[in-house]
């Protein structure tokens, strides 16, 4: 593509373009060593790809800009932004390639096997999330209007190989403005979406990505999405046994009226406690996991695929 991209595979098609995995392979003389924002020579990255006049590439060109912000800010946990090209009548975005596989994978993998993703690789993962939804709340796009991601979900989460969550595909993701009624068509993906993301009403904001969160975590923990406004942790305490701080992050996150809604910063700290928690071993290091609850379960370790006590 454009003499620059040499492509690997099609990573996935859809209403929404081509997404491609490709290296970069630049001539000498168009390799600027001075940006940092530029991919090495030789470097794996992701190419999504749209016909100039479809409606993704509006999606791309709004994703594009998001990247440039988080390039600006060193915005965590979310990819590198390398830029745009126009080739051939289609339009391009280049980004980082993230070496991983959806949290998705692991859950229906855990799934397949019966068994439970660890509560402490949860929490890492939770961890990593808010700290990045926090990022977002002090970023401004689009005359100063806040961040919203608008599809958290685990689809949308790549773990990468050292275990760290990274939120992808910001196709959906907008401005929020409080003084519109939300007309907006996406409205991201059942189990996941907040209450006033499914019934369109006004003030939609980064509260809407917190209930999200929530419900990822939630999966994460039981396998399954939660069907609000059943209780999410009265959901969660009968399903497996689960420490009571990531019980009240779900529960928090995932309140009816945003108002009520855990903030991001709260989640993150708390998380980031129990990952520290002296009975909890990490799933990513050690083959086996406990959690500090005395009854045993099964726990999937994603590193090695190993089964241990929780």
């Amino acid at each position: 593509m454009s003499g620059r991209y040499r492509v690997v595979e099609e990573l996935g098609k859809g209403g929404m373009g081509t997404v491609y995995k490709a290296v970069y392979e630049p001539a000498d003389k168009e390799y600027d060593h001075s940006d940092r924002f530029v991919p090495e020579p030789g470097s794996i990255v992701v190419v999504k790809s749209a016909k100039k006049t479809d409606t993704a590439a509006e999606s791309l060109r709004r994703e594009r800009t998001l990247l440039t912000i988080f390039n600006r800010n060193n915005t965590p946990g979310v990819p590198r932004g390398y830029g745009d090209f126009e080739f051939n009548g289609n339009y391009y975005v280049v980004m980082e390639f993230i070496d991983g596989k959806p949290m998705s994978h692991y859950i229906e993998n855990a799934n397949d096997e019966g068994k439970w993703i660890s509560e402490k690789m949860v929490a890492k993962w939770g961890t990593d999330i808010a700290n990045t939804l926090v990022s977002f709340s002090h970023l401004s796009y689009d005359g100063g209007l806040s961040i919203i991601h608008d599809d958290l979900k685990p689809a949308n989460i790549i773990i990468d190989e050292n275990g760290n969550a990274i939120i992808a595909d910001f196709g959906c993701a907008r401005k929020w403005n409080d003084n519109i009624l939300d007309t907006d068509s996406r409205v991201g993906t059942s189990g996941f979406f907040a209450p006033e993301r499914k019934h369109r009403l006004k003030g939609s904001d980064l509260r809407s990505d917190t209930y999200s969160f929530g419900a990822t975590i939630y999966a994460a923990l039981t396998g399954e999405t939660s069907n609000y406004p059943t209780s999410p942790a009265l959901g969660m305490r009968s399903k497996r046994s689960a420490s009571d701080i990531i019980t009240r992050v779900v529960h928090g996150c995932m309140q009816i009226e945003p108002e009520r809604r855990m903030k991001p910063e709260t989640a993150r700290d708390m998380l980031r406690e129990l990952t520290k928690h002296p009975y909890l071993r990490s799933a990513i290091s050690v083959g086996k996991t406990y959690s500090h609850t005395t009854q045993p379960s099964q726990a999937y370790d994603i590193r090695n695929g190993v089964l241990g006590k929780m």
